[in-house]
């Protein structure tokens, strides 16, 4: 069983707090073996249950062949002995009679799943509900994380101190500049009433 997600919304609740919404839709997948003779039993009541069928896929296989011929394989008549050669050794006998073993107690088990699958039917179902929603009331972390008034006027008053000697520190620093600005400021100005002539009053 899991719960397919459709989205998540949050939506101011409180000062503090917010709503979260989440949309969701259960499902739930179930594997069911039942009796071959049962199934359409168990089919038509799985119908008569649900309120909408998206869709229903029913595979039969033919496992007739595949059985007779393990059948033939393992029932037939026995093989001829076939004296071993000259090169043969004692381990490779004993490995092909371990092979040949091996291979008809596969096709037997073969078979006994055969019939296992004969007698008995598996199919998957796959349920879900209508969506649904879960509301939840949850911290809003932006609202958290502010610092108090008192606190955010110190920081402000802090940061203003720091900006004003950053200041003062680059004003002190350019001192050269500063001079020279003013030293340049008084010659420009003393040039400038030289050659200004003084304005003579007429009657």
């Amino acid at each position: 069983m899991q719960n397919e997600s459709m989205g998540i919304k949050d939506i101011p609740y409180s000062a503090d707090s917010l709503k979260r919404i989440q949309l969701y839709i259960p499902t739930a997948t179930v594997t069911v073996r039942v009796p071959a003779a049962k199934l359409d039993s168990v089919v038509s009541m799985l119908t008569s249950m649900s309120t909408f069928i998206e869709s229903r896929i029913m595979k039969d296989e033919d496992k007739t062949l595949s059985y007779l011929s393990n059948a033939l394989k393992n029932d037939g008549p026995p093989p001829v002995a076939i004296q071993p050669s000259k090169q043969a050794t004692t381990v490779s006998v004993a490995t092909y009679q371990d092979k040949k073993y091996d291979a008809e107690t596969n096709r037997r088990i073969a078979n006994m799943a055969i019939l296992d699958d004969v007698h008995y039917a598996t199919f998957t179902v796959q349920l879900y509900q209508p969506q649904m929603a879960d509301q939840q009331i949850i911290v809003n972390p932006e609202k958290v994380i502010l610092a108090g008034f008192g606190t955010e006027v110190l920081q402000s008053l802090r940061t203003g101190l720091e900006s004003f000697s950053k200041l003062v520190i680059i004003l002190v620093a350019c001192w050269p500049y500063l001079l020279l600005l003013t030293i340049g400021m008084l010659i420009y100005r003393k040039v400038w009433r030289k050659k200004v002539p003084t304005p003579i009053n007429q009657l």
